[in-house]
């Protein structure tokens, strides 16, 4: 504000174009405060630097994070081919046992239906290994009918199982065949005959057992 002095004596006066010249300075002022504070944003402190440093390290974890996961998945990957491989050999080896274990853990890790497949297929194989097992131990126990009973249950999943079916159920008809021609030599003819029906209604169209019962027959009538 401003004071004249005209004299000494005189009394200061307040002019009022000094009073109004204030007031518009001031609101001036407090115009270009509000102005600079409605223009800040909450982002303005980082300085440019700060943002672009932010942003790298950004990026660098997200490619980080990228990079482990994609080692994970080609790990679990190569560990599947591992044991596909594992799985394959047990099987063409005959250990089903073993095959069976690596493809239900393979099911069960993928979720993949093609591993339950063979899984199911497998345990197939392990059923009639099983069942082939017994009816040999029939065979060496002198149960040779049971065992040609119990060896016509077996499904030949393929070329090893059927081999495997044939030889034993042979085993099992010669050694029978030769115990009932012991009977005919023994003059136990009834005897031979009631076996050797036995055997013909398991397998009718076994040509040696069909000329023994010829030779029965003749001997009984």
């Amino acid at each position: 504000m401003k004071w004249r002095d005209k004299d000494i004596n005189e009394p200061n006066v307040f002019l009022e174009e000094d009073f109004y010249t204030n007031v518009d300075k001031n609101l001036k002022i407090d115009e270009t405060l509000y102005e600079n504070k409605s223009n800040k944003r909450p982002y303005d402190k980082f300085d440019k630097n700060s943002r672009i440093k932010f942003y790298v390290i950004l990026t660098l974890i997200a490619a980080l994070v990228i990079i482990i996961f994609a080692c994970i998945f080609i790990k679990s990957d190569r560990e599947i081919v591992k044991y596909e491989s594992m799985a394959k050999e047990y099987y063409k080896a005959g250990n089903y046992k073993e095959a069976a274990v690596i493809y239900e853990k393979l099911y069960e890790e993928t979720g993949n239906i093609e591993y339950n497949i063979e899984r199911s297929n497998v345990s197939r194989h392990i059923e009639a290994d099983e069942i082939i097992r017994e009816a040999s131990n029939e065979v060496k126990l002198g149960g040779y009918e049971k065992a040609i009973e119990i060896l016509l249950t077996v499904n030949p999943l393929d070329d090893t199982t059927a081999n495997r079916v044939f030889q034993i159920k042979s085993q099992a008809s010669s050694k029978w065949l030769s115990h009932i021609e012991k009977d005919i030599e023994d003059k136990k003819y009834q005897d031979a005959k009631t076996e050797i029906m036995r055997f013909l209604n398991l397998q009718p169209n076994h040509e040696q057992a069909i000329e023994i019962k010829k030779k029965i027959d003749n001997k009984l009538y």
